[in-house]
């Protein structure tokens, strides 16, 4: 397992920034600010776009695709029109071999990076992730996404009830 650290200094820098970023679209990806998003890309006409991006300015743009979108993806599908920009920070040629990766960042995240941390890794539903994505206020994302987990965490305890009803019922049998 490679470890290794990623300098996040100057990834926020747009001085020099085109105001261009190419569109990277998937199905089952949102992409929160201030979040790193591991990407394996092996379809050619993506993969001359990161190198052309690497070569560039190194800012992309990933955006969801929008329910449909099967029906003309080698065409131009629907995509949601708020999407995550980010900067390529680190690139390695596909390799015959997967290697795990441990990434240590040296950063205190504000608020409002920490909401969308964990936002993007707390919230599996790709939908409810674009609305989480939309919301600009960082106190209504974070209430948003507080019920979100509160929701989950009743569900569960719920599953677990039941669950040791079923138990206790067949072992009574």
């Amino acid at each position: 397992m490679k470890n290794f650290t990623i300098d996040l200094t100057n990834v926020l820098n747009l001085q020099n920034f085109s105001g261009v970023i190419p569109l990277f679209p998937l199905a089952t990806v949102v992409f929160f600010p201030n979040t790193l998003l591991p990407l394996h890309v092996f379809e050619p006409r993506y993969r001359q776009m990161i190198k052309d991006i690497i070569d560039g300015e190194r800012i992309i743009g990933m955006v969801l695709l929008k329910p449909g979108w099967e029906k003309s993806y080698e065409g131009n599908p629907e995509i949601y029109s708020v999407v995550g920009m980010g900067r390529i920070v680190n690139s390695e040629p596909l390799g015959k071999e997967h290697e795990s990766h441990l990434i240590n960042i040296d950063t205190r995240l504000p608020l409002e990076n920490l909401i969308d941390a964990i936002a993007s890794t707390s919230v599996s539903n790709v939908v409810e992730k674009q609305e989480l994505l939309e919301e600009i206020n960082v106190q209504k994302r974070a209430e948003n996404i507080l019920t979100h987990l509160e929701t989950k965490v009743e569900v569960i305890s719920i599953v677990a009830k039941r669950r040791n009803q079923i138990v206790e019922k067949r072992n009574l049998n």
